[in-house]
């Protein structure tokens, strides 16, 4: 399959699977041009390629946060509008990690994303 479609490859199958978001963060990873189609993922029309191409950003965020860093704006307003917590995560995490010096581990930010969500939604 061409790299152009990844986003073909977050579609489709059981909403409470992953599908191959593990496949295309790999894919991603080893080719950082892809980053930006990932990362439209997140606007997506169909509600699945918007939830994989959220867990495959974080995937490939973690060894790499500063890709985030040139959607920062873009990422929050995407936290503001939405409803999906998949996407509310990758938004908040994004602000977190970019907020912070990028050479930090991204371990001790889920723990504050975690904590946020769990604010957010009482």
């Amino acid at each position: 399959m061409p790299q152009k479609d990844i986003l073909t490859l977050l579609s489709g199958g059981d909403r409470r699977t992953i599908g191959r978001s593990d496949q295309v963060a790999a894919m991603v990873s080893s080719d950082l041009k892809l980053f930006p189609k990932l990362i439209a993922g997140l606007w997506s029309t169909d509600p699945l390629e918007r939830v994989r191409s959220a867990d495959a950003t974080e995937k490939v965020t973690r060894t790499n946060p500063g890709l985030l860093r040139p959607y920062k704006k873009e990422l929050l307003g995407l936290m503001s509008e939405t409803t999906q917590q998949e996407l509310r995560r990758i938004s908040i995490t994004s602000a977190l990690l970019v907020g912070s010096s990028c050479a930090r581990s991204a371990r001790p930010w889920r723990a504050k994303v975690f904590t946020m969500e769990l604010r957010s939604s009482r």
